[in-house]
């Protein structure tokens, strides 16, 4: 919200794309700020949509400007609704940090299938993935943090953590050792799987210590409309970039190397690795820095027995007792007096009541 950049370029999008009396969802919409400026624009109805409590600052501001008859919120996940008309602009800002990292192609795509008519317009409508080689004392800082001054020496292994995490952090153009290349562009209007792997090649500008990847996204909101967080652009967004880890790599001016990314957005995963100059291949991915214990991966695989643990069948017992009729409080009472071992203490029990009905009931 306070990024006034970013703001204006999605009211350009908007004034582009929506038309008068358009209906648009805005789809993972927060405080609604986009929906807002799709009214601004014309819209004649706005679907915000979106699972956190955020959504009541949209009602909220949406009620004090006078729009609410403009208006229909619904607290859900997107991929939880379904909307009583289709509608002709859809509208989403959840491209993080890599354009990819936050879930707008799971968003969109639903929406593509669920939400949007046969010519509908999605703002944005383009992604394009960049990436370069960079290298700083920070970057360094961000891979050896379980191993910094102070910290003690038993927590040291967790090292390899730090370097299968994809962290989001502020690069400078200072760290920039390659040239920047596009390593993907994802047409959010076409279909597309649930895989990705993307390959380029980089060339070192500079000696130097190259410590990993950096990247950043430019989408298109509108035709010649674009934002971008990217560090080499002096109209960027106020967004921070992605550092995917390697090394401490010596490097010279003019050597190469290529760059492999693999992604499955849906599960969050992210695999990088490098063919060196020396010819080394590094590979890291955030899978392995997610410590899973045996019993973790277990439960992912499709031939598992799913059996309620403790905190499933203590919530399947309050969910028993929401029948449509009972009040909060009699529900509050009636674990209390039949479950008195649900939790060691009464008023965990009925904090945890509390806790279910609001997630699971209306």
């Amino acid at each position: 919200m306070a990024d006034e950049h970013r703001l204006a370029l999605f009211a350009q999008a908007c004034q582009s794309l929506v038309r008068p009396g358009d209906i648009v969802a805005d789809v993972g919409c927060g405080t609604g700020v986009l929906g807002l400026l799709s009214l601004k624009a014309g819209a004649g109805h706005v679907y915000e949509i979106d699972d956190g409590s955020i959504i009541n600052v949209a009602r909220k501001t949406f009620a004090q400007a006078g729009l609410l008859d403009q208006a229909t919120f619904i607290k859900a996940r997107v991929q939880h609704t379904r909307l009583p008309e289709q509608v002709d602009v859809a509208i989403c800002d959840h491209v993080g940090y890599f354009g990819f990292d936050y879930g707008i192609l799971d968003l969109f795509q639903y929406t593509k299938q669920h939400f949007l008519k046969p010519g509908g317009k999605l703002i944005p409508g383009l992604l394009k993935i960049e990436i370069a080689a960079v290298g700083s004392e920070k970057l360094q800082q961000l891979m050896s943090g379980w191993q910094a001054p102070g910290m003690p020496e038993e927590y040291h292994w967790l090292a390899d953590h730090d370097m299968n995490t994809m962290h989001g952090t502020d690069i400078s153009n200072k760290d920039v050792l390659s040239d920047a290349d596009t390593l993907a562009e994802i047409d959010l209007l076409a279909d597309h799987g649930d895989y990705f792997s993307w390959q380029t090649r980089l060339t070192f500008k500079e000696d130097g210590n190259f410590n990993g990847f950096g990247a950043w996204f430019r989408s298109e909101l509108a035709p010649g409309i674009w934002m971008t967080n990217s560090p080499l652009m002096p109209d960027a967004i106020k967004r921070s970039q992605v550092f995917l880890p390697i090394g401490n790599v010596p490097v010279k001016e003019g050597d190469t190397m290529k760059v492999t990314v693999m992604t499955r957005p849906s599960d969050n995963i992210i695999a990088w690795d490098a063919e060196l100059p020396d010819g080394s291949t590094p590979s890291f991915s955030t899978w392995q820095g997610m410590m899973l214990d045996p019993a973790d991966v277990a439960q992912l695989q499709l031939d598992h027995v799913p059996v309620l643990n403790a905190l499933g069948k203590a919530r399947a017992v309050v969910l028993g007792y929401c029948d449509g009729v009972r009040t909060l409080s009699q529900i509050q009472q009636l674990v209390c007096t039949n479950h008195p071992g649900l939790f060691p203490t009464e008023a965990e029990i009925l904090r945890f009541v509390v806790a279910v009905a609001r997630r699971d009931t209306n």
